[in-house]
């Protein structure tokens, strides 16, 4: 009972971070749109950045499923 709540809230964590990322990287490209080519460049870097995030996050609740 105890070790589920604590997965519960390590993947509640990790899901805060992804969205607390998501919304620094659109910040940042809604702010530098003057600047488009290295605009690209930042969001494609942040992209993959929230892909890595949130395959880590599903590996993660997946092993804790098992």
């Amino acid at each position: 009972m105890l070790q589920s709540g604590i997965c519960n809230l390590q993947s509640r964590i990790a899901c805060f971070n992804l969205e607390l990322q998501a919304a620094i990287c659109r910040f940042f490209v809604l702010y530098n749109y003057c600047n488009l080519q290295s605009n690209l460049l930042f969001y494609n870097c942040c992209n993959l950045e929230l892909l890595a995030s949130s395959i880590t996050v599903v590996i993660w609740n997946f092993l804790h499923l098992l």
